[in-house]
């Protein structure tokens, strides 16, 4: 889970050597300031390249305090190479406000020993 910061929030964690990650599946919903856009992106290095994933995230609805919800839940296939780091990062285009207000990501996935 990724937790909130002052301008959003990031996560990584290393693959263990000698595995292969394999994620395949996203959700995520992430709150912020009535008019901003909500960002996220997933950095991985496959293949000894450094590579991005920023999927789209669809307007959820607004919460009772105002706040819009946006979120994505899909199947994908993201590859992360043994010993790399994998970062999720989380965000807001700023505006008056800038940051998050709350954000949930949740990731799933195998790893493949080599």
């Amino acid at each position: 889970m990724v937790q909130a910061g002052t301008n959003g929030a990031s996560q990584t964690f290393t693959v263990p050597a000698g595995r292969r990650l394999v994620i395949e599946y996203l959700a995520a919903t992430v709150a912020v300031f009535p008019g901003q856009k909500a960002h996220l992106r997933i950095t991985t290095t496959a293949g000894g390249t450094i590579a991005s994933y920023d999927p789209p995230l669809r307007a959820l609805g607004t919460w009772a305090t105002g706040f819009d919800v946006r979120g994505v839940s899909q199947v994908v296939r993201i590859y992360a190479d043994p010993g790399s780091t994998v970062a999720v990062i989380v965000g807001s285009d700023g505006g008056n406000f800038p940051g998050t207000i709350g954000e949930f990501v949740a990731l799933s996935g195998y790893l493949v020993t080599l």
